[in-house]
């Protein structure tokens, strides 16, 4: 990356989730951020670094660019035990039509194990609309999202502050934000505190452009996000799994903002593709989409039924909370890898006119 400036109670409720506590073993480890200034194999800095993060390439004034060592850095990375992840150059110039055929070339040739860290990296190609900077970012994020990877957000804090709305960032993916701030340009093998960049929702920092001699970009995971891709979920017990059908029903409620939801089961069942679940209602309308993982690309749009969810509703002390039951041909989505997006909106065609939210059940997928 270019120079920056210096500066309980337990719930016994059938088709409820399981919570587990949550894994930061990845806590406090430092590692590296590589473009092709590292060479086809990279490079750490020392024996302790436990991760990388490899530019795939991105978009500049030039337009969309591959980076030819990323393969390779990913493939050296994950052979010598680290933990790889992802980042996209992204100068959009507040153009959300730029943003979207940087995420459709990009997000198919990511090659980062499903669930790791996809981050946008925007220090430079900023439009002098705020919003429309920060609108590109979060198209991106959500993209990435649905994708099944972790959406961050990379700059460094006087840059964002003057181009970025960061605090909508925050709103819709909370601690997503990589930082950097640097003392000086001396070697600096560990953070220097007094000067990191005090703003909300940091989870990494990027706290030197020397972190060895001759020049490396030094890291430090402050709350555990680099071991997402890493960290298995939690297995469903045999005595709660029938099927395939079920196979997920663990994983913990999705949230967005003050929105709640989860699926109860999703599968393939003769000829049919079935999905069952709950989600708060906080607008009029509410929508499934069966959206392809990889692309984001929505293949079906089915406006559901509310039914009754006295279960969740009681658990989580909301009247709004609404079930569904959907199912729809096989045929309609064959070739795809699918995920299922709930969307609570105002929209009367599901579309956003009049505010939506979005839930999007990213770790249960299906190869259809």
């Amino acid at each position: 990356m270019k120079k920056k400036i210096i500066v309980g109670a337990i719930v016994a409720l059938f088709l409820l989730p399981f919570f587990p506590s949550n894994v930061q073993a990845a806590k406090g480890d430092q590692g590296v951020d590589w473009a092709v200034y590292q060479g086809a194999q990279g490079k750490f800095g020392y024996g302790s670094d436990k991760f990388s993060i490899s530019q795939i390439g991105g978009y500049n004034a030039n337009g969309l660019y591959d980076q030819w060592t990323y393969q390779s850095q990913v493939n050296s990375a994950l052979a010598q035990g680290k933990r790889a992840h992802t980042y996209i150059w992204y100068d959009t110039w507040g153009s959300v039509s730029i943003a979207k055929t940087t995420m459709d070339y990009f997000l198919p040739k990511v090659k980062t194990p499903r669930g790791s860290i996809v981050a946008l990296d925007f220090e430079h190609g900023a439009s002098g609309n705020k919003q429309a900077n920060t609108d590109t970012i979060l198209y991106g994020m959500r993209r990435i999202r649905d994708a099944g990877y972790t959406p961050m957000y990379y700059s460094y804090k006087p840059f964002t502050l003057a181009n970025v709305y960061y605090q909508q960032i925050l709103a819709e993916f909370p601690d997503s934000l990589w930082m950097a701030a640097y003392p000086n340009y001396n070697v600096t093998p560990s953070p220097v505190w007094s000067v990191f960049p005090s703003m909300n929702g940091v989870a990494i920092y990027q706290f030197t452009s020397t972190y060895v001699a001759g020049g490396l970009d030094g890291n430090i995971d402050l709350l555990g996000i680099t071991d997402n891709g890493y960290s298995t979920l939690p297995d469903p017990t045999p005595s709660q799994v029938s099927d395939v059908y079920r196979a997920g029903q663990n994983y913990s409620v999705m949230e967005v903002a003050n929105d709640k939801g989860h699926v109860d089961g999703f599968g393939a069942v003769n000829g049919k593709i079935k999905a069952e679940g709950w989600s708060t209602r906080t607008k009029k309308y509410q929508y499934a989409f069966i959206r392809d993982r990889v692309t984001g690309k929505e293949l079906k749009r089915i406006k559901l039924k509310d039914l009754p969810r006295a279960d969740a509703a009681k658990v989580y002390n909301r009247n709004d909370v609404a079930g569904f039951n959907i199912e729809f041909n096989q045929k309609d989505v064959k070739g795809h890898s699918i995920v299922i997006m709930i969307r609570s909106t105002n929209d009367p065609k599901g579309d956003v006119k009049g505010g939506f939210n979005d839930l999007t059940e990213t770790r249960w997928y299906l190869d259809i």
